[in-house]
């Protein structure tokens, strides 16, 4: 090799660590990505990442991309079915599995096309499932991404979804309810973040944990990504009027909101407890069973009607989100 050719080889190589290593590519004006995330188990992320992804898609016409990265694969489960979802999900180039081999294999096997299907009746919302082999994920990021040539672990997914985001409203990113390496993957890549909990004492108790998780990962990240994603809102989920202990517990939470945004800005300006609470309503696990968002499914029911008001209220932040929450190149 000559010394000429050496040194183009070298420069080649320095611009792609720059392209995989550098800062985050920006997300496409028009473009919103929201992690639906929680690392307490059994708040309804993927029910309220589901049901707000059809109702942008169904109720407001928006081009919605649903990504499941959890590896019990509720998600492609619910929307399929066990039966179908299983056949899919033999094949990983149809799954969200294969955004991350992309990267740590250097192949091209994931896109659009291949790997999403939408639901009867919604041409609009296009989804992602997960796969069960996603479950050594974290130790194969760890090991095969662990060196100076390339991305770090939690760069894959942000690497993968900007060069496709431009084609939608929204991406909706379904995270697993743990802070392992592919949940850093979707808080790094999204814009907001939305946080379902429930009313009650230890989800409360949890929330702020979580809080200040989400605090610690935006200051590490802000190193490559000075407009890293912000918490956008919380979602009450499960609501029973009913119950007394609901409403104080509410309270509470709205209070530290509100007390949180102005110590620091992992929560953005316009940040709160969403009004509409979902409530716990048998709407909800009947469109389940029917394979679909419950405002396809059942779209005059109340369960229905909770979400598309959610979904409302969920616009008003975070298509502002971006002006307010902008930052300096750090």
């Amino acid at each position: 090799m000559s010394p000429r050719t050496k040194k183009s080889s070298v420069v080649g190589a320095i611009k792609t660590i720059e392209d995989l290593r550098g800062k985050s590519a920006k997300t496409p004006e028009g473009t919103h990505i929201i992690a639906f995330s929680n690392f307490k188990g059994g708040v309804g992320k993927t029910t309220c990442a589901v049901n707000v992804a059809g109702c942008l898609a169904h109720n407001f016409r928006k081009k919605v991309l649903l990504v499941d990265l959890d590896v019990q694969a509720s998600l492609g489960q619910w929307l399929l079915g066990p039966e179908q979802w299983h056949r899919w999900s033999k094949y990983r180039k149809k799954t969200s599995y294969q955004i991350f081999l992309d990267i740590i294999q250097g192949s091209h096997a994931w896109t659009v096309e291949t790997a999403t299907f939408s639901p009867d009746g919604c041409p609009r919302l296009q989804i992602c499932p997960a796969t069960f082999d996603m479950l050594d994920l974290d130790t194969q990021l760890h090991h095969s991404l662990d060196k100076p040539f390339h991305p770090k672990p939690f760069q894959c997914l942000d690497i993968q979804i900007k060069k496709i985001c431009g084609q939608f409203d929204y991406v909706i990113l379904d995270c697993p309810p743990n802070m392992y390496m592919t949940t850093k993957n979707a808080l790094f890549c999204a814009d907001y973040v939305l946080i379902p909990t429930l009313p009650d004492f230890l989800s409360t108790t949890g929330l702020k944990k979580l809080v200040g998780f989400l605090k610690d990962l935006r200051d590490q990240f802000l190193i490559l990504d000075p407009e890293t994603a912000r918490i956008a809102g919380i979602i009450v989920n499960m609501y029973d009027a009913r119950k007394s202990t609901s409403l104080p517990l509410i309270r509470e939470i709205e209070a530290y909101v509100d007390e949180t945004k102005h110590e620091n800005d992992v929560f953005l300006p316009k940040a709160r407890v969403f009004d509409q609470r979902i409530r716990n309503l048998s709407g909800i696990a009947k469109a389940q069973d029917a394979g679909l968002p419950v405002s396809l499914a059942f779209p005059t029911s109340h369960a229905s009607q909770d979400f598309i008001q959610l979904t409302n209220q969920i616009m008003g932040v975070v298509e502002n989100g971006r002006a307010e929450g902008s930052h300096q190149s750090v």
